[in-house]
Formats: C-alpha cells, structure tokens, sequence
C-alpha cells in the first residue's frame, strides 16, 4: 500500500507595508545622492588638479624654451667671436638616434682648447643664420670636456699643465668648502672646530676628487 503524498502547503502571504517600502526608497535615495555628490566633489578635485598641473607644465616649458633662446643667443656670440678671431665655427645637421629631427641641427666651433658644440631646435636656427656650414666632424667630446674647454679658452689657454691645474683647481674647492660652511650651520660648526691641518688634508681631498676627471678629460 503506498502512501499518499502530503498535501501541498503554500507559503504564508508576505505582509509588506507600503510605509516600510516608502521609507526604504527614501533612504535608497539619500545614499544614491550622498554617492553622487562624493563622486562630483573627486571629479572636480580631479579637473582642478590637471589644470593646476596642465598650468605648471606651461610654465615649465615656457622657462625651458626661455632658457634654450637664451643659451643659443650665447652660443651664436661665441661663434661670431671665434670667426672674429679667425677660428673655425658653422653648422651642420648631426642626425642622433632618438632624436626629434627639429633637434639636429648643431653649432660647432673650432676653439683653440678644442672643438665645442651645441645642439639647436630648428624654431631658433635662425640665431645661427650668418654662420657658413661647418666642414668637420665631430671629434666626440662629451659636455663637460666642452665646457673644460670653453674655460680654458676664456683664460687664454689651450691645455692645463700640472702646476696651472693647482692654480685653476684650488679656488673651486675654496669655493666648495666656504658656501658648504655659509649654507649649513651643522657643517660651519664642525669646520670650525677642525684643526689647521686637518683642515688642508679635507681639502687636499676634495682637491683631488675634482682634479682626477678633469686630468683624464682636459686634452
């Protein structure tokens, strides 16, 4: 004999108050408009923030091509000056992997401590228009040989010999040392209480540290 199945028994009604529902949208509601307001006020924190930085980066570059026509308006004085005194200068187009083609364009100069060169973007070639195409090559200087030989010619000199290194080398570690002491109270005091000779020996060090590179650069 098989057992009847048991009857079905539907599940009790759900009683829903239209209150509770009403009251539960209203607060859906509120923090939907909480959310909103929180995203708006990161988004307008976000708009300010580009354009303060869209801002500085005018700037920015504004200050570099500043610098850039400044640093070119030098260079072209130099190089009328070499031509003046009957040196070498001009410019040619120097390809370098990388590089925006409008940065090809170079100045060289033949100076008597030895060839210099600068890099100019084409907007400013025409700082440069009244130099005859430079017949060289360069010779691979890198930029502080450049400027070593740049100072070199401006003290009427082609090459630093050892005694000439010392005379050109220590009052750039006096430098050094005084605006290290001018600047950081700390080492002023510990300067100050270091003696005589312990002294000469900091700056015999700091004397070599700078003259080693330039000993292996200066040609």
């Amino acid at each position: 004999m098989t057992e009847e199945a048991a009857p079905f028994e539907a599940a009790p009604a759900l009683s829903i108050n239209s209150g509770d529902l009403v009251a539960t949208g209203l607060a859906y509601r509120g923090a939907a408009r909480v959310l909103v307001n929180m995203l708006a006020e990161h988004l307008l924190a976000a708009e300010s923030e580009v354009a303060r930085l869209t801002t500085a980066l005018q700037a920015a570059t504004e200050a570099k091509d500043g610098a850039y026509l400044e640093r070119n308006g030098c260079v072209a004085l130099i190089a009328g000056l070499a031509l003046a005194n009957g040196w070498k200068a001009g410019t040619a187009r120097t390809a370098i992997e990388g590089w925006d083609p409008e940065w090809h364009g170079a100045v060289y100069i033949d100076l008597p401590a030895g060839q210099v060169s600068w890099h100019y973007h084409s907007s400013q070639e025409h700082l440069f228009a009244f130099l005859p195409p430079y017949d060289g090559s360069w010779d691979g200087h890198d930029t502080p040989t450049k400027y070593d030989r740049v100072q070199l010619t401006a003290i009427g000199q082609s090459t630093l010999e050892p005694v000439e290194m010392d005379r050109f080398i220590e009052p750039i570690v006096d430098a050094v040392v005084a605006r290290l002491v001018e600047d950081h109270p700390a080492i002023q005091r510990w300067w100050e209480d270091r003696a005589e000779d312990e002294r000469g020996e900091i700056k015999t060090a700091l004397f070599s540290v700078i003259e080693r590179p330039m000993r292996g650069r200066v040609r």
